[in-house]
């Protein structure tokens, strides 16, 4: 009976997850316009501004994540700078259980790509979100969602 409990209730978690992010696209997809020539890509799916990225594990309180790497691939007609300050930013409400744990290089050479990984440490069970954007030196280049679930510790 109670692995049955904990099976409705990361399944429940999940479909709240889902509508959650579900009500956040169009916000977010608003910052999608007029963005440079650059494609995106983690876990070998491509990552579109506006859309939304799902940590497929759901991972325990006071536990990280597995790093997830994401790549940001050049396709403009020249180099690309990112900013100097913060290259990566994570914001919203959730914004403090998502972390960069290796920040891209500063520069993506033409036709190339850089690299930048980000972990989900939750500190409370539930589904967390928060909003990633990738800043060049003059404007925002890239902005999603990244999203998690998390359990309570031995599930």
């Amino acid at each position: 009976m109670a692995q049955y409990e904990r099976m409705m209730t990361r399944r429940t978690a999940r479909t709240g997850l889902l509508l959650f992010l579900l009500f956040a696209l169009p916000t977010v997809a608003a910052f999608a316009q007029a963005l440079p020539a650059v494609a995106v890509r983690a876990s070998g799916q491509s990552v579109a501004s506006g859309s939304i990225y799902l940590i497929p594990e759901d991972v325990a309180i006071g536990a990280r994540s597995s790093a997830v790497t994401f790549t940001i691939l050049n396709r403009s007609r020249s180099e690309i700078r990112l900013s100097a300050g913060q290259p990566v930013e994570i914001t919203g409400t959730d914004a403090a259980m998502f972390h960069v744990d290796e920040p891209p290089r500063p520069v993506i050479p033409l036709g190339g790509s850089v690299d930048f990984s980000v972990v989900f440490a939750p500190t409370a069970a539930g589904p967390w979100m928060a909003t990633i954007t990738v800043h060049g030196a003059e404007r925002p280049l890239v902005v999603f969602v990244i999203a998690a679930n998390a359990v309570p510790s031995g599930e």
